[in-house]
């Protein structure tokens, strides 16, 4: 460990925050706190997950580096909650590795766009062949209200398919593993 100033852990954080934001996965849990940057696609190939890898090899690295023991506890603070929020990206990409093992992430990654582009394809249709070419803004709002309850019903219906069957596995993962202690 070297002794670093708490601008190079601002420095680290922010860094870190444009990354994680360019790379996280689309997820409903972080929807409404990741800003993409502008033209963001994700990009889920062997050789962009061992980018990320490499270089979140490199963020692990630059915070070990630090020694915040004699910082002020706010400080502190904020240097365990970025080691959190490094540890948390390491758990999902090397882990879990949902992109490799679950096909309900790449179900999530594509039904949301599905989600959002039925809105738009079904209001234009829905102007073009019934309302004469031309929709006011309300009753645009209500075909895009009734669009969204019928795919969030199906992606509930499917999310929940996929829980029972994740379920199930887990279920008897545990009665294997119970006995090993």
């Amino acid at each position: 460990m070297t002794t670093a100033t708490y601008d190079q852990l601002q420095q680290l954080a922010e860094d870190f925050w444009i990354w994680h934001a360019a790379n996280q996965p689309i997820s409903s849990d972080d929807i409404p706190r990741i800003e993409r940057p502008d033209g963001w696609t994700p990009d889920w190939s062997r050789q962009a997950i061992e980018q990320r890898r490499a270089e979140l090899t490199d963020f692990r690295k630059r915070h070990q580096d630090i020694n915040a023991l004699l910082w002020s506890v706010p400080q502190q603070v904020d240097y365990r909650l970025i080691g959190s929020a490094i540890a948390r990206v390491h758990w999902e990409l090397n882990v879990t590795c949902g992109q490799e093992r679950n096909p309900g992430f790449y179900v999530d990654q594509t039904s949301l766009v599905a989600c959002f582009l039925m809105v738009f394809v079904g209001i234009r249709s829905f102007r073009d062949k019934v309302a004469g070419g031309t929709i006011t803004f309300g009753r645009a709002f209500k075909v895009g209200i009734l669009i969204t309850l019928i795919s969030c019903g199906i992606y509930i219906v499917t999310w929940l398919c996929l829980k029972r069957r994740r379920s199930r596995r887990m279920k008897i993962a545990h009665r294997f593993i119970g006995g090993i202690r």
